[in-house]
């Protein structure tokens, strides 16, 4: 969200202010035993409220409070690097998700629905923006796969395989929206 919006010096300001005032009060409101939300039974497996949905919400209300990039003359955009990294984040996902499993069947269905959720959301984004613009967008579909692993994240321990397709589906679609948007 701050790439080409702001500087570095600013981003670090952002960075120490929301670490404090969010990050970390979300982090023993919901994983601390003496946390409200962890005391109401709010499940967080693997990060997806406390990293994900706090991060996603501060880098929206960050573009929506900065604007527009700056447009960079002879910015490169490369699918075969963007492919690469979007891999190496979705091997990743798997120990990111895996940690926290406790069992060997547990970590089977964590897998099981950290595989099924991104590569849905992919399928759905491929055929969706083939539909739209006669031809798959590669980058769209790459940021389905990125959006389908941060949507199967927090309940990845607790979703079966048709959740899990459920839930890619709608990631594909939102992908789209959320980036014209």
């Amino acid at each position: 969200a701050f790439a080409n919006r702001v500087t570095f010096k600013a981003y670090m300001l952002f960075l120490t202010a929301w670490l404090i005032l969010v990050y970390f009060p979300f982090c023993h409101m919901i994983w601390h035993p003496e946390g409200i939300l962890f005391k109401w039974g709010v499940l967080d497996f693997a990060g997806g409220i406390v990293v994900h949905n706090t991060a996603g919400l501060a880098a929206l209300a960050s573009i929506l409070y900065i604007g527009k990039r700056r447009i960079v003359e002879n910015t490169a955009h490369n699918i075969p690097l963007i492919a690469l990294g979007t891999g190496l984040l979705w091997f990743g996902w798997y120990g990111f998700n895996g940690a926290a499993a406790t069992s060997v069947e547990q970590l089977g269905s964590i897998f099981l629905t950290t595989t099924v959720a991104p590569a849905i959301a992919t399928v759905t984004c491929m055929i969706f923006t083939w539909v739209k613009y006669g031809k798959p967008d590669v980058s769209m579909c790459l940021n389905a796969s990125l959006a389908g692993l941060v949507a199967i994240t927090a309940g990845c321990d607790v979703t079966d395989c048709l959740g899990a397709a459920i839930i890619g589906i709608v990631a594909g679609l939102l992908c789209p929206f959320g980036v014209w948007l």
